[in-house]
């Protein structure tokens, strides 16, 4: 594979023209441009490969049409191959080096995917994470102004402190839709494709774990709403792309009113576990002490 020079420095920050506008309007602008620095080639590029870029495609017609069985009004803004970057170790280091990424993540400001190709090498793990990350594109988001400097990306919330919520149930949700898309279009992979189905399995998905944990909550919320399973999971996947969390009280009304504070501490390093055994405990007892060891504050 070959490498694609850039056509301008990567780390070039986009110019705001002298123009007299609202914050807002300049703000747009701003996003515009850099939106438009991700679709030229970064800095250590590696050109994608045909059955990439077709995947890229494909991964949009299984977005959009999960999003008409959701009943989803607003039009999936298609996910083109220029705005997937799949980089050199060198190239990750100037483009990510500086964030807490292991090997992909997506950047919502750039509309943009960012890959490191030693790191997720496996064409099935490629589009495993491109599937994922395009959800994450596609997800609500509000972007920070001067009048709320909140952010949100789906479920993730994330405050003027830079302080988030909801960051692991939001992989969980994104992850656990991206494992249906994968499994349910399976015969397409092996046929359009040639992928080898006994690869495709749960070991492909970093965050199988918190899927599993989502389907735990989906089966009680279920029986306690006396609601089926499906219904459950689509009230979850609309809010994901809709913005909207008041179907989160029915996750408080089948543990109790610590449980929406206890699922911010999943994927929080010492806690994660103790939040399993949350959602896990039966009796309502023992889960109110998980409760409390989960949410008492270190001692400084």
């Amino acid at each position: 594979m070959s490498e694609k020079q850039p056509t301008s420095n990567p780390e070039e920050e986009p110019k705001i023209p002298q123009i007299e506008s609202s914050p807002e309007e300049i703000g747009k602008l701003r996003i515009l441009q850099i939106r438009e620095k991700y679709l030229q080639p970064l800095e250590g590029e590696i050109e994608k490969t045909p059955e990439e870029v077709r995947f890229i495609t494909k991964a949009n017609e299984w977005i959009e049409q999960e999003l008409k069985e959701l009943q989803i009004d607003t039009r999936p803004t298609r996910i083109k191959p220029e705005q997937v970057h799949i980089l050199s170790d060198a190239g990750w280091e100037t483009e990510a080096g500086w964030g807490n990424h292991d090997d992909a993540y997506n950047k919502a400001y750039g509309n943009t995917i960012i890959i490191h190709s030693e790191r997720v090498q496996g064409q099935l793990e490629r589009m495993a994470i491109i599937l994922h990350e395009a959800i994450h594109l596609q997800s609500h988001h509000k972007f920070r102004t001067n009048e709320d400097p909140s952010y949100r990306d789906g479920y993730m919330a994330e405050n003027q402190s830079h302080e988030t919520s909801f960051e692991g149930f939001n992989e969980a949700v994104v992850e656990g839709l991206t494992m249906h898309l994968m499994y349910n279009h399976e015969k397409e992979l092996e046929s359009e494709f040639k992928i080898d189905l006994e690869n495709l399995n749960d070991n492909l998905f970093n965050y199988r774990n918190y899927v599993d944990l989502l389907s735990l909550i989906v089966t009680d919320v279920a029986k306690k709403k006396g609601e089926s399973m499906e219904v459950v999971r689509d009230k979850i996947l609309r809010g994901l792309f809709s913005g909207e969390t008041i179907h989160l009280q029915d996750i408080e009304e089948t543990y109790g009113r610590t449980a929406l504070q206890v699922i911010n501490y999943l994927g929080v390093e010492g806690k994660s576990q103790k939040v399993f055994n949350f959602f896990s405990e039966k009796d309502d007892d023992k889960r109110n002490i998980i409760a409390e060891e989960i949410l008492k504050k270190t001692s400084q």
